[in-house]
C-alpha cells in the first residue's frame, strides 16, 4: 500500500498508509490542521495515479477517499483512468464515467499496427505508402534480380550496352533498386500479399496513426498500452 504524508501548511505532519490510519491520526491533531497529501513511496500504478489526480501540488484531503478507491480497481481500469486524467484534462468524475469508452490493449503501437493489418487488412493506399522499398531493394540486390543477363547481349559480358547496364544497376541505392523492380512489375499491388506484409513498415504506419490522433501509446505501471480509439473518447 502506498505511503503518503499529510503535509501541513505549518507545524508537523504525519505519514500514513491507509484511510483508516489517516483518519485516526487526523483526530489526534489539535486545532485547524490544514494540509495537503504528498506521495512518499509505493508501486508505480499508485504513484502515477496520484500524480494524475493531484499534479505537482499534492492531493487535497477531500480527494483521498477517491484515491484509495481507484488504486483498488482492476489493472486495465486503472490504466484507462490514468490515460483519461493525463491526456484529456478532465476531472475524476468525468474520467470515471468514460473508462468503459476507452479502447485499450496491451503492447506497443507497432504491435497494434501488426494486429490491425492482420485482422482487417491494409486500408486505402497504405500498401504503397508504407512499403519499405529500401529493405526490399536491399534483399533483391543480394540475389541480383535486376542484374543484366550477358546472354541477352550480342557481345556477352564484353558488350558495351551490357557493361553500361551493369554499371547503372550497380550504382542504384537500395531504395532505387526496390522502386525500379516494383515499377517493372506494375506496382506494389502486383506483389504477393505475403511480400507486401513482410516489407510493410508497421512502425511508420503506427507513428502516423499516433500523429493523426487515431491512437495513443502510453506506459502505465511498467506496461505499454495503446488507446485504439483516441480520437473518439
Amino acid at each position: 500500500m502506498a505511503e503518503l504524508y499529510a503535509n501541513p501548511y505549518s507545524g508537523s505532519g504525519f505519514y500514513f498508509s491507509s484511510l483508516k490510519d489517516y483518519t485516526a491520526k487526523c483526530k489526534k491533531k489539535r486545532g485547524d490542521f490544514e494540509h495537503t497529501i504528498m506521495f512518499i513511496d509505493g508501486d508505480d500504478d499508485e504513484q502515477q495515479l496520484f500524480t494524475a489526480m493531484s499534479g505537482r501540488d499534492g492531493l487535497y484531503p477531500a480527494d483521498l477517499e477517491d484515491y484509495y478507491d481507484v488504486i483498488d480497481m482492476e489493472d486495465h481500469e486503472k490504466a484507462a483512468l490514468y490515460w483519461l486524467l493525463d491526456n484529456l484534462n478532465t476531472d475524476l468524475t468525468d474520467a470515471l464515467e468514460k473508462i468503459e469508452d476507452v479502447g485499450l490493449r496491451e503492447g506497443s503501437a507497432e504491435d497494434y499496427a501488426y494486429d490491425l493489418i492482420e485482422d482487417v487488412g491494409l486500408p486505402g493506399n497504405a500498401a504503397d505508402s508504407y512499403f519499405d522499398y529500401g529493405r526490399f531493394g536491399r534483399d533483391l540486390s543480394i540475389d541480383g534480380w535486376l542484374d543484366p543477363d550477358p546472354d541477352a547481349y550480342d557481345g556477352g559480358e564484353d558488350d558495351e550496352d551490357y557493361i553500361e547496364e551493369e554499371t547503372r544497376v550497380g550504382r542504384l541505392s537500395d531504395e532505387e533498386y526496390g522502386y525500379e523492380y516494383v515499377d517493372m512489375l506494375g506496382g506494389v499491388d502486383q506483389l504477393s500479399k505475403w511480400t507486401i506484409s513482410d516489407y510493410f513498415d508497421h512502425a511508420a504506419f503506427a507513428r502516423d496513426m499516433e500523429i493523426n490522433g487515431e491512437i495513443d501509446a502510453f506506459s502505465f505501471a511498467g506496461t505499454d498500452y495503446v488507446v485504439t480509439n483516441a480520437s473518439g473518447v
